[in-house]
């Protein structure tokens, strides 16, 4: 529980330094992506902090793509 409590506080201490200093700098669309990345980030580094199993992003790759390498690559 204090690593994930500390993770957040960094995480936080990170977008109250970035974040306004890029809306100030009236990068507004900036200041969204990088809070959505840092908040994206929260939940993955918690999640991994706390052992939990996260799919990995290749099988939906592969779904995707096995049906255009086997119709591009036909014997």
């Amino acid at each position: 529980m204090p690593e994930v409590i500390l993770f957040s506080a960094f995480v936080l201490a990170v977008g109250v330094y970035e974040v306004p200093r890029l809306a100030r700098k009236r990068f507004r669309r900036e200041a969204v992506i990088v809070s959505f990345l840092l908040l994206a980030g929260l939940v993955l580094g918690i999640a991994a902090l706390k052992l939990v199993k996260i799919p990995s992003p290749l099988g939906i790759l592969q779904f995707i793509y096995q049906p255009i390498s086997s119709w591009f690559f036909q014997k």
